[in-house]
């Protein structure tokens, strides 16, 4: 009888926000081994992924389905590390352009990791069925996915009813963030659009995806956040109540951003340590790390602050050396999007030097 092999990589470099990748992992070996049919599958996981380990992992393991957890950086790339164990990127081509190589055997590729959708676009054109996420995913949920999606593949489910049963999990445990997932197939696929599983309502939570049928546009709204981010030095704010569409206008107007010829990047503040709330330097450190990593800049904030310039100097001499200046080989403008701002609200430490940095 053969055996299904699953290939679960992570990466968690020491200097990005740490994930619960080992109790995901833990989670899927669990569900491997209370299935029926535990006979049929073999589960091997691999940590510290590093660029140099993929070819190798890949040839010499020969997955039926391949799961990688870890941070991703939308357009920039996916997240490894170095043998320092910080981080590098994995540009989305070439790491397409080897499933290609290797695609025959591999029936899944499973992308748990933040704005991994590009990845699984451009992975979708050489294997069956990939997962990807469309924006930031909390450990929470990609946690209780993963226990949804493999507790029905060991099962004998297939990829379209694993995928749909992972996402009602995340619905069943109350978490806003049921269609950040998203399964994109291989066959009768149209470029660039991810096709839908089922004629299904979506759940309300949540931005609603790019290419919803559901999708309610709004006018005049819609319109004016477009006209905004055409124009230099923008500013937009997104304000109303709960469920309104605040998250999926976000989404929209960062895809129009885009396809004006923008980087973009997107920043979630619910995903900030209480620990760096207490504190303007350290906050924004945390802030211009993970832009910075999102666009693949290796350079730490914390060499160049400088306590004579304060925390809001030393913030721009990093944007201006590092995401926007001069001297920055992309020098396409950059649109940053920050959800869950009301969080530094609370903070009175933060909330004024903060928000002044608006007219910086």
């Amino acid at each position: 009888m053969a055996i299904n092999k699953v290939l679960l990589l992570s990466a968690n470099p020491t200097n990005t926000d740490r994930l619960r990748v080992e109790a995901e992992f833990r989670e899927i070996e669990t569900c491997c081994q209370k299935s029926t049919l535990r006979d049929r599958f073999a589960v091997v996981a691999k940590g510290a992924l590093r660029i140099e380990d993929l070819q190798p992992v890949l040839i010499q393991e020969a997955p039926k389905v391949v799961h990688f957890s870890g941070h991703g950086a939308a357009e920039n790339g996916l997240v490894l590390e170095t043998d320092a164990g910080t981080w590098e990127l994995v540009a989305t081509e070439p790491l397409a352009e080897l499933f290609r190589i290797l695609q025959n055997g591999i029936d899944c590729v499973v992308l748990n990791a933040c704005f991994s959708q590009v990845q699984a676009e451009a992975i979708a054109q050489h294997v069956p069925y990939v997962l990807g996420m469309n924006q930031a995913i909390g450990d929470t949920a990609a946690i209780e996915f993963a226990k949804g999606f493999y507790g029905a593949l060991f099962e004998g489910k297939s990829v379209k009813d694993a995928f749909e049963l992972g996402r009602n999990r995340i619905a069943l445990k109350n978490i806003p963030e049921v269609q950040t997932p998203v399964l994109i197939e291989r066959r009768n696929r149209i470029p660039n659009q991810v096709l839908p599983l089922k004629i299904a309502l979506e759940e309300p939570e949540g931005a609603v995806r790019i290419g919803s049928q559901f999708y309610i546009p709004r006018s005049p709204q819609e319109e004016r956040a477009y006209e905004a981010i055409a124009r230099p030095h923008a500013l937009l704010r997104f304000k109303s109540p709960d469920r309104m569409g605040k998250s999926s206008l976000l989404v929209r107007t960062l895809e129009e951003a885009r396809r004006l010829g923008n980087r973009t990047t997107w920043i979630d503040l619910q995903k900030c340590d209480r620990k760096f709330l207490e504190n303007m330097d350290r906050f924004l450190q945390w802030f211009c790390a993970v832009i910075g990593r999102n666009l693949g800049v290796k350079a730490k904030p914390s060499d160049d602050w400088d306590d004579v310039f304060g925390a809001n100097g030393s913030c721009t001499e990093f944007f201006e050396e590092h995401l926007i200046g001069e001297d920055v080989e992309d020098d396409r403008p950059l649109v940053i999007a920050i959800d869950n701002l009301e969080r530094i609200f609370a903070h009175e430490a933060i909330e004024v030097d903060f928000c002044g940095l608006e007219s910086v």
